[in-house]
């Protein structure tokens, strides 16, 4: 359990319209032992034989409820836990059958639910018992808690040794358009490790299951070390061996988004940056497959959009994260930002030595609809190198694609026009 600021998603519980992720308790507390007896520790063995946690609530005597990120191959569930000694805790009961909704997107995170059966029914005791689901959606709940055995260091390789939980408040907003959502805002709440755990209100109610976890939004020049965990660094060497950069950002364990412009001969990619020193920078991660969009033109620059594969999936800490991409295409999103190491006045004459931020306000433009971008106008604006990047809107969502444009304005390929697209080739690997 550790401290930043962060937005946390919350998805609603109701009529199992809910949404999920795992992460630490952040300025959370040690729970009084067996006070929340509803608290299921889900073991998770994957198709890599690797194994990894996610938290989940007891609903009834056969069905635990928790987040379908959290799918694998066998699941072990650990009830009526306190401490969690991987050599002392006897085997969990076993799943006989795992229901994720049927309309999860594993890109958007919306619907991000998912219902366990047991392979046998539990005998309830003073240390495990079902938590009852809330049934109103029609206002915003208080006096809230998450608990659960996320990580408690940061490079993620223990689990909490006992359950915490923390208290965190709801607050309204309107403008990260998730559909059946719950956000909290402030410095403490579930971070990368509490997935599918409950969000607990007014009585002992589940209300919610912990979902999407976002960074912080500031303003200025110079971006909070590892505020921007999606982030990636493309050094590239293109046809002519020459060595140029772009920037890109993780939407999975194995794919990068950047530009089509961006293509090269060899690509290295660079993840959990902040500053960027060439005799410094960690080992990076080659691509096995490079998929330009088929329409790409460059002049004029249409459909500027690449998927870059990597040649090994990378683990998710809290400085590795990927970023949930947009599905609305019908209105400007508002609050943006768009990060790199691109070249700046500060910098003229070589790539930032650390991560550097900007906001920018996105304008109705005259572009033709085929052309599927976005424009910012303003002299705060990305430059040079930082082609590639995201532009980030609204709770930390990814609507764009750092394109091109002239010292007036600057083009951004417009993400929910490709979502499809994006989808469609990742499911071809």
């Amino acid at each position: 359990m550790a401290l930043h600021s962060t937005w946390v998603v919350l998805m609603l519980v109701l009529s199992l319209h809910g949404q999920v992720q795992t992460g630490k308790i952040i300025g959370g507390r040690p729970a009084v032992p067996h006070s929340r007896p509803y608290m299921v520790l889900l073991e998770r063995e994957m198709w890599k034989n690797e194994t990894k946690y996610c938290d989940g609530f007891l609903i009834s005597d056969e069905f635990v409820l928790t987040a379908a990120h959290c799918e694998a191959r066998i699941y072990y569930v650990y009830l009526g836990l306190h401490k969690f000694i991987n050599d002392q805790t006897p085997k969990g009961i076993t799943v006989r059958r795992a229901i994720p909704h049927v309309d999860f997107n594993k890109i958007t995170r919306y619907n991000d639910l998912m219902l366990l059966q047991l392979s046998e029914k539990v005998n309830f005791t003073e240390n495990v018992r079902p938590i009852n689901l809330a049934s109103r959606s029609d206002h915003l709940p208080q006096r809230c808690i998450v608990s659960g055995w996320g990580f408690t260091s940061e490079d993620n390789q223990n689990l909490a040794s006992e359950l915490m939980e923390v208290n965190l408040t709801l607050a309204k907003d309107t403008s990260c358009l998730e559909p059946h959502a719950f956000f909290s805002l402030g410095e403490i709440g579930p971070s990368f490790g509490d997935s599918g755990g409950p969000l607990v209100c007014e009585g002992e109610v589940a209300y919610g299951v912990v979902s999407v976890q976002t960074g912080k939004i500031f303003g200025g020049r110079k971006a909070v070390p590892h505020s921007r965990p999606y982030m990636v660094l493309l050094e590239i060497k293109t046809l002519q061996e020459t060595t140029i950069f772009c920037d890109g950002f993780l939407i999975s364990d194995e794919f990068v988004v950047t530009a089509a412009h961006c293509q090269a001969r060899i690509y290295n990619v660079y993840v959990g940056l902040h500053k960027f020193k060439n005799d410094q920078t960690p080992k990076a991660i080659q691509v096995s497959q490079a998929i330009p969009h088929e329409g790409f033109n460059e002049k004029p620059l249409l459909n500027d959009l690449m998927l870059l594969q990597l040649s090994e999936k990378v683990n998710f800490t809290e400085h590795v994260r990927p970023i949930n991409l947009a599905s609305r295409s019908d209105h400007l999103p508002q609050r943006c930002l768009v990060s790199g190491w691109g070249f700046s006045e500060e910098y003229p004459d070589d790539m930032a030595s650390e991560l550097r931020e900007v906001n920018v306000t996105l304008v109705n433009h005259t572009l033709p609809a085929e052309r599927h971008v976005y424009s910012s106008l303003g002299e705060s604006r990305p430059s040079r190198g930082d082609s590639g990047g995201p532009l980030v809107c609204e709770c930390e969502v990814a609507y764009g694609v750092v394109s091109g444009g002239t010292k007036i304005f600057t083009l951004y390929t417009k993400i929910p026009d490709y979502l499809g697209w994006i989808e469609g080739h990742m499911k071809k690997k």
